[in-house]
């Protein structure tokens, strides 16, 4: 079920980029998800494409910064603590008790 962080690095960004920017990655990266945290690694929460649907409807602007969007309170898992399950999530960051992301996990298809 773990994957390299290194493999999906590219779904992990800061919490200063602007909407636009995120629209940007989230149409280059296979997993629909995006883990934001900010400069010291530390897990701010997740962005969707739904997530940038809803704040353009609310009357966002595409130059604004992500942080106001983004989904605070995202399904993780912790260093030591078993994930009970994924809750629709396809990709789940593996925080360690300081909430830094040390990996992503990944729900693999079923074949």
């Amino acid at each position: 079920m773990k994957k390299k962080i290194k493999k999906y690095k590219e779904n992990i960004i800061l919490d200063n980029l602007k909407i636009i920017t995120a629209i940007k990655i989230l149409n280059k990266v296979k997993l629909k998800t995006l883990i934001v945290i900010d400069k010291n690694n530390k897990l701010i929460g997740t962005l969707t494409d739904g997530d940038i649907r809803r704040a353009l409807l609310k009357g966002h602007s595409v130059n604004n910064s992500i942080f106001s969007i983004v989904n605070k309170k995202p399904i993780k898992k912790k260093i030591g603590k078993e994930l009970i399950k994924f809750k629709g999530a396809k990709i789940i960051p593996l925080v360690d008790n300081n909430n830094k992301v040390i990996n992503i996990e990944v729900k693999e298809k079923k074949k």
